[in-house]
């Protein structure tokens, strides 16, 4: 692969990055088949556009062991890619993910309806109509674009397969300092809110999982950051005290690098789980650094750091 020049487009440079790995030599010779056609074959450039987005799937299913018919249609081939990775938008209840999701699938197709109508394919009944250099140029970015976001995909993927226990459950690390601050909080708050509308709640942390993952205390009122209680007349805006798990945090970690982990929980389906705290005060006094719960849709396990390693 050799250097490309400062004065390349910016999109070009994205995809010469995401692809520096061999196992995409495949997909980064389709991108710069794609944009050697540009100047002289336009055709051609579509055609290897969509010829580039089937490469892209084809690897990410194999890269994920997930079997594939090479009858399949460049849509289906994106379906069963975006509901592996968690990105297909039937997988999200936010608006903006499902529209944004949904949007990156219609790309896919559209892209794939431009090289039959534009590329070098299939025969053409008008031998002189030339493809405008524009709309040739439209296919190969978003192809481009739409690979950059897969290959991201893929590896926080598999980056997030690491994270898993030999029995398939999540494994969720959190800093002690904050769990123990938590657990105090709930030990000594007035009020411990219900879980769901329980007429009994007990003191407890909840283990949830929406926008990041977190433990958070059932406690009322709240703590905020500083360890300030919040009063409600005042906690419009107000952050609450919580503790992320490892990679998981939104205002820290890319959402590509937290939601596999999220995804791995239920499907991506979001959960809140109570779990009472003299769970956490047996196991926090043997902690070092970290609290670890390994977690699945149906149960899970506390350890400290220290008994996960022996693992």
């Amino acid at each position: 692969m050799t250097d490309q020049s400062d004065s390349r487009p910016t999109l070009s440079k994205l995809v010469d990055q995401r692809l520096a790995h061999s196992r995409y030599d495949a997909i980064y010779a389709d991108w710069q088949k794609a944009i050697g056609r540009l100047d002289d074959d336009r055709d051609g450039a579509v055609t290897a556009a969509r010829a580039m987005l089937e490469t892209m799937c084809k690897t990410a299913l194999e890269e994920v062991e997930i079997h594939y018919d090479d009858t399949w249609d460049l849509p289906k081939l994106y379906h069963v890619v975006a509901s592996n990775l968690g990105i297909a938008p039937t997988q999200h209840t936010d608006t903006l993910f499902k529209s944004v999701f949904g949007a990156s699938q219609t790309i896919v197709t559209r892209v794939g309806e431009m090289r039959n109508k534009l590329g070098d394919a299939h025969g053409k009944a008008h031998l002189n109509r030339e493809v405008p250099r524009h709309h040739a140029e439209l296919a190969v970015n978003l192809s481009g674009a739409i690979c950059c976001f897969l290959v991201a995909c893929l590896e926080s993927s598999v980056a997030a397969k690491k994270l898993r226990a030999p029995d398939g459950s999540v494994v969720l690390k959190f800093d002690v300092a904050i769990v123990w601050r938590l657990v105090d909080h709930a030990r000594n708050a007035p009020i411990s809110l219900p879980w769901y509308g329980r007429k009994r709640p007990k003191r407890a942390l909840w283990l949830v999982g929406d926008s990041g993952i977190y433990l958070m205390s059932n406690g009322s009122p709240a703590m905020d950051q500083n360890g300030a209680l919040i009063k409600k007349k005042k906690s419009i805006g107000v952050q609450r005290l919580v503790a992320p798990a490892l990679g998981c945090d939104p205002a820290h970690n890319a959402f590509e690098d937290w939601w596999p982990v999220h995804n791995a929980v239920d499907s991506g389906s979001d959960f809140s789980i109570p779990i009472a705290i003299k769970q956490f005060e047996a196991v926090l006094p043997l902690c070092k650094s970290q609290i670890v719960i390994l977690l699945s849709p149906k149960r899970y396990t506390i350890l400290s750091d220290a008994e996960y390693l022996k693992l």
